[in-house]
């Protein structure tokens, strides 16, 4: 299974999402969609590759 972000301030690290910096005017929450997606396989016992599969989520502002 691989992914990759869509949209957001984010970057995929081997299996770990992380949040990059956050625009200084940015209005919060931030949205943040990552795509995961998946290769078939030809041979025998045949495998059809995955639909892509879009997942949302929003980063929020740390209170002090």
């Amino acid at each position: 299974m691989h992914f990759y972000v869509l949209a957001g301030p984010a970057e995929i690290d081997g299996d770990t999402v992380k949040i990059t910096e956050v625009p200084a005017r940015a209005k919060f929450p931030v949205k943040v969609t990552l795509v995961a997606w998946q290769y078939g396989r030809g041979a025998e016992p045949a495998i059809k590759t995955a639909e892509p599969v879009e997942q949302t989520f929003f980063v929020t502002k740390e209170r002090r």
